[in-house]
């Protein structure tokens, strides 16, 4: 391949350029932001819950959150790993590859997210004793845990958006 055809492959493709610390930084900031707006969500949720309901209510979310936390991370995880390996790919200008694995990632992160809905509802009760809600907060930990669940393919849908952040595939 003469160097004028390599030249014009990578021209437009930001990742085959020098890698500094700024590019570092556009890429991690999405994470880095997503984790933050997550944190600030939660931490809000909880002060409107603790305020405009009741205690009860509050300890109904609390009992729940480490499972979606673990959904969060685990789909934070996906995406990272998924970025960097498409990354890598284009930054060898093998982009049909690149194409290939982002569409494997997108119809894994869906899949993932329609086995963690599915076992979630089917495994809640088990789960919300083996987490420890009482008689006086299983409604409330059922309901909140119901939103969550049900909307986990669209947590893993975040994978799909982290993956596609600087990635123009």
């Amino acid at each position: 391949m003469s160097s004028e055809a390599i030249d014009t492959q990578t021209a437009g493709n930001v990742l085959a350029k020098d890698f500094n610390a700024c590019m570092l930084l556009g890429f991690a900031s999405p994470t880095v932001f997503m984790m933050l707006f997550f944190g600030l969500y939660t931490i809000v949720d909880i002060i409107f819950v603790a305020r405009g309901v009741n205690t009860d209510a509050l300890s109904a979310i609390n009992i729940v959150t480490p499972v979606i936390n673990l959904i969060v991370g685990l789909s934070t995880m996906l995406a990272t790993g998924a970025s960097a390996l498409i990354a890598r790919k284009m930054g060898n200008n093998k982009l049909s590859e690149a194409r290939c694995n982002f569409s494997l990632i997108v119809a894994t992160a869906a899949m993932t997210g329609i086995v963690i809905a599915a076992s979630g509802l089917l495994f809640l009760n088990p789960l919300l004793g083996k987490l420890g809600a009482s008689t006086q907060i299983w409604c409330g930990s059922h309901h909140h845990y119901d939103i969550y669940a049900i909307s986990a393919f669209h947590i893993f849908h975040w994978l799909f958006h982290g993956c596609r952040t600087g990635n123009q595939l």
